[in-house]
């Protein structure tokens, strides 16, 4: 079954790992809302520099974690609705690899630091397919 990382009524551990999907799920809340055109882009990127600050420059290559993918996908969701489908791109190479580095791919036993049971696995791999396959296209790649 799919592992929970936290337990209901309890707060979530509170990592860099966790602050940077924070922050990205507020940037990308904050693109959403009907505040004015400046105050929007303001708070837009107030929230994207944090989450990049909780990325870290080699965080993601020392230490990948389920929150870290889970941010850099947000991340990278927000460029690409920021038009910046580059950024985003590239940014969602690195999250593939991220996630091999887990085992994502593996149906069959992970690495022992990986945190992703078969479960979680599968719908991790589920659900980077089509978000890849959406920004591929974004930025005009059609092989």
């Amino acid at each position: 079954g799919s592992r929970s990382y936290w337990r209901a009524g309890q707060a979530p551990k509170v990592t860099k790992h966790f602050l940077c999907l924070f922050h990205a799920i507020l940037a990308a809340g904050v693109q959403l809302s009907d505040r004015p055109v400046e105050q929007r882009s303001n708070l837009f990127h107030k929230h994207l520099r944090h989450a990049l600050n909780y990325l870290g420059t080699f965080e993601v290559v020392l230490n990948p974690t389920i929150e870290l993918i889970q941010g850099l996908i947000v991340i990278s969701q927000i460029l690409q609705n920021d038009v910046n489908p580059r950024g985003a791109w590239i940014l969602s190479g690195i999250t593939i690899r991220s996630a091999i580095c887990l085992g994502v791919h593996k149906k069959g036993p992970r690495p022992e630091s990986s945190q992703l049971s078969s479960g979680d696995a599968a719908k991790l791999r589920w659900e980077l397919y089509p978000f890849c396959l959406l920004l591929h296209l974004s930025v005009g790649n059609t092989d």
